[in-house]
């Protein structure tokens, strides 16, 4: 199957290609010129003769940036305000303490701006044009301490450090490139992350590739790795760390996916896989992996639901109160005291599975479930059965699993698979499945297990023939988008559905 594209960045502008016209004039340092289309350019610059005029005593520090001579389109007015941040805070101004010449750290961001046809130096598919507009532009959508365009260039340090990683992660892959033996390092790429660090309080390695629309809140305190990656249209706030777990080499760090919110202070370690539209709470620590769309909380972190929105990065919901929480969960008991033996849970699996499906409104036939009429003070029938439950002079392993907290079995699939009564779909039979369809491009372990993490809305490990078919198109959506496409997702489902009982992929 062909691979899929990437999901498209919602903020994004026309590129700069579209926007401006190339031109070599030989009275300015830019290559560009700006047209009327340059709508950012040109609300940046009216923003800035609106201050000059209220408040001139910023002139100084509009006509070195944004109004400087020679800034004539959206990215000079970037790359001269950068170069103003980080030479001022090193007291380059002063001859006597140059530790990078001025003119040369101009002209490399304006270079880095202008790689507009050289694919080898995209991050993610997007040229650092197209990458800093969209990240200029999830500012202004999701920040809402910030009115104007002009206060993101000029004071937002999470948007500046991102320049300066562009800008470094070119002159790193360059050198890489150049050299034989693949392994040279960049010494103006490492310069660069320094600077940035120590000015904008932002320490991102020239080798980790970001997607565009990254919004980082505040800044202050993030970390990225050598090898993590971060997808396009995240939201990540100050204190976050993407690291690795020891002195290992190699791929150690993690893969953040598409417009994922990572909440303040969270710390996710290793090289593990964060889902497209999943919600990391603050002061997390996260150290397995989390499926797309889930939300996950606490030290170690723990999923607590499904997230409700569709981008959670953009609503920004810090509070987590858009959090569609699991059921209550058999796993954490059953795998922890390993008492559920496989031929008794007929028995006992049953009992609790009645239990939770009459929460739910819903009775099961022969492992089909159908939607029931609401009975008269059922919430009342409910606690009473409950109750009955909790009352047993000797409790059962059901009453107690359904008085633990809500537990996702997510990483204990494949044990849960061994419980699961027959007739229904596991994460073992769905592996097999999708696998076997997925030529050339099969899914991953990861993918497969965030499929059925969609599916098992019960969180008991196991789902019926009727609900897997009904809802595995939405959940593949949702978990495998990047490998497969709108397509190629549509024609596995009609097979799966078309296949005679014998053959469906439902444990024996």
């Amino acid at each position: 199957m062909s691979t899929a594209v990437a999901p498209p960045l919602t903020t994004m502008v026309p590129s700069s290609s579209q926007q401006q016209q190339q031109t070599n004039t030989p009275d300015s340092t830019s290559t560009t010129t700006t047209t009327t289309e340059d709508f950012l350019y040109n609300r940046l610059r009216q923003e800035a003769l609106e201050t000059l005029q209220d408040e001139p005593e910023l002139s100084n520090l509009l006509h070195q940036t944004v109004l400087a001579p020679g800034v004539k389109s959206f990215e000079d007015a970037v790359a001269a305000t950068v170069c103003y941040r980080l030479l001022l805070s090193n007291n380059a101004k002063d001859p006597s303490c140059n530790i990078f010449c001025a003119h040369s750290l101009l002209q490399m961001l304006k270079q880095a701006f202008d790689c507009q046809t050289e694919e080898y130096l995209f991050e993610m598919g997007h040229s650092m044009a197209q990458a800093v507009r969209g990240d200029a532009l999830a500012v202004l959508d999701r920040d809402p301490a910030c009115d104007t365009l002009l206060e993101v260039i000029l004071f937002m340090k999470g948007f500046s450090a991102l320049v300066c990683h562009r800008a470094a992660r070119q002159k790193w892959i360059m050198s890489l490139s150049s050299s034989k033996t693949r392994k040279k390092r960049s010494m103006t790429a490492l310069f660069l992350q320094s600077q940035a660090s120590a000015v904008f309080g932002v320490d991102i390695h020239p080798a980790a590739t970001m997607g565009a629309g990254i919004l980082l809140d505040h800044g202050t305190g993030i970390v990225i790795g050598e090898t993590a990656h971060v997808g396009n249209g995240c939201t990540l706030l100050h204190g976050v760390t993407l690291g690795g777990t020891g002195k290992q080499t190699g791929d150690r760090h993690p893969k953040v996916g598409h417009h994922v919110l990572i909440g303040a202070g969270t710390s996710i370690l290793g090289n593990i896989q964060i889902g497209n539209a999943a919600k990391i709470g603050a002061g997390s620590i996260v150290l397995k992996s989390i499926p797309a769309g889930a939300t996950a909380v606490g030290a170690p972190a723990k999923i607590i639901g499904h997230a409700l929105e569709a981008n959670p990065a953009s609503t920004m919901d810090e509070g987590l109160d858009q959090v569609g929480l699991l059921h209550k969960s058999m796993s954490s008991i059953t795998l922890a005291t390993g008492a559920l033996s496989v031929s008794s849970s007929n028995n006992s699996v049953d009992g609790v599975s009645s239990i939770q499906e009459e929460e739910e409104g819903k009775e099961t036939t022969d492992g089909e479930e159908k939607e029931t009429k609401p009975k008269s003070a059922p919430e009342s029938k409910q606690k009473a059965k409950f109750d009955k439950k909790e009352d047993d002079s000797n409790p059962s392993l059901e009453s107690k699993a359904l008085s633990s907290v809500c537990v996702c079995p997510f990483r204990d699939y494949s044990k849960l698979d061994e419980i699961a009564p027959r007739g229904t779909v596991t994460i073992c039979s769905l592996f097999d499945a999708l696998r076997k369809r997925g030529e050339p491009n099969p899914l991953s372990k990861f993918q497969v297990q965030s499929t059925f993490f969609h599916l098992d809305v019960r969180n008991v490990g196991h789902v019926s023939w009727n609900h897997f078919v009904e809802h595995l198109a939405e959940a593949l959506q949702r978990a495998a988008s990047e490998s497969w496409s709108d397509d190629e997702i549509a024609t596995v489902v009609h097979e799966l559905k078309n296949l005679p009982e014998a053959k469906r992929p439902v444990k024996r």
